[in-house]
């Protein structure tokens, strides 16, 4: 069976799971499943979610997971994290011109890790920004593992007082065609593509939270 099939058939079934609004399976070289990362809303715990799943592999594809094989990625406005466990930091922001192009890339840091997002668009105007904005997604999603795709709705420099300062809003789709729409701020220091990674990244500040069985500390997507 082709292996397109068989993401679909594992993923599908996936969806059917209580609360789970993103699957994304992978697989290894013999079609065997290898890790489940899910998005799930915020209502039930980690660990039922998991059992849920291990559950659902096993009884449609005779298929045994170990828990430390799923990733779950909870979405929620109330997602508070635990004390000292802290959020992914925004390290650079890299831009190369390229004639009327520019090459963006956005580097986030975590626990050692570094997650890195690239986008490329027009570097003149307004659009910059939007490619700036659009790398930041693009890390930050590689950090969740959800298999989300982000979209930028808009992403603006605004006056505030005597200050200036970015705001962004975010979209992103589930399995039932669902929109979410984020929105996060962030003030102008010195750089305006760093406000503007800032807030791009606020938009999901206290939104996902990423937890794997065992796990007794959280990871809260946003910037310091």
């Amino acid at each position: 069976m082709d292996r397109s099939m068989i993401h679909s058939q594992y993923e599908r079934v996936l969806h059917h799971i209580r609360d789970i609004h993103t699957a994304k399976v992978n697989l290894g070289s013999d079609g065997s499943v290898e890790e489940v990362h899910v998005l799930a809303s915020g209502g039930r715990s980690v660990k039922q979610i998991i059992k849920d799943i291990q559950t659902a592999l096993l009884s449609q594809f005779d298929a045994k997971l170990s828990p430390d094989r799923i990733r779950v990625t909870l979405i929620g406005s109330d997602l508070e994290p635990e004390t000292g466990w802290g959020r992914p930091v925004l390290t650079t922001v890299e831009v190369v011109a390229q004639g009327t192009l520019s090459q963006v890339t956005v580097a986030l840091r975590h626990q050692g890790a570094t997650f890195r997002g690239e986008a490329q668009g027009p570097a003149y105007g307004s659009s910059h920004l939007r490619v700036v904005s659009e790398a930041t997604l693009r890390a930050a999603g590689s950090y969740l593992q959800a298999g989300l795709e982000f979209q930028l709705e808009e992403v603006v420099l605004l006056p505030l007082g005597t200050v200036r300062a970015a705001v962004a809003a975010v979209n992103f789709v589930d399995h039932l065609g669902k929109v979410y729409t984020l929105t996060g701020s962030a003030p102008m220091r010195n750089d305006e593509r760093e406000a503007v990674a800032r807030a791009t990244l606020d938009a999901l500040n206290r939104q996902f939270m990423v937890k794997t069985a065992g796990s007794k500390k959280r990871r809260e997507v946003g910037a310091t």
